[in-house]
């Protein structure tokens, strides 16, 4: 059975790369710009994974989990995103896989960097 990596995107130049990139080590991206549309056609059984953007137009990432998890698909997902900022690393605390501890605590140590800067 071929292994399959569904990749989420709606920013068609990340998809692109991405797709390409899987090619590259002997891997079938199946690419998909929005959430709904991936649902509708992605296959429960298949030997695969998910690599889904967290931000994107109509539904989200983490709603495109959510309606995973309704459906019952219970594929592993790889979140991805260009804008991770600490309100989105909270979300995925308690969320089946979570989110790396250390990469939660460079994005608190950013943010509070980031304020100190803003200060007077």
């Amino acid at each position: 059975m071929q292994q399959l990596v569904y990749v989420v995107d709606d920013d068609q130049g990340m998809l692109d790369s991405t797709l390409w990139l899987l090619e590259s080590v002997g891997l079938k991206g199946v690419p998909f710009t929005s959430g709904r549309a991936f649902l509708e056609a992605c296959d429960p059984a298949a030997n695969a994974c998910v690599l889904l953007d967290v931000r994107m137009p109509g539904m989200g990432g983490l709603n495109v989990q959510e309606e995973m998890r309704v459906r019952g698909i219970d594929l592993p997902i790889i979140f991805v995103s260009g804008h991770a900022d600490v309100p989105i690393v909270v979300r995925f605390q308690g969320r089946r896989g979570g989110f790396h501890r250390e990469a939660l605590q460079r994005a608190t140590a950013a943010r509070q960097r980031a304020a100190g800067a803003g200060a007077p």
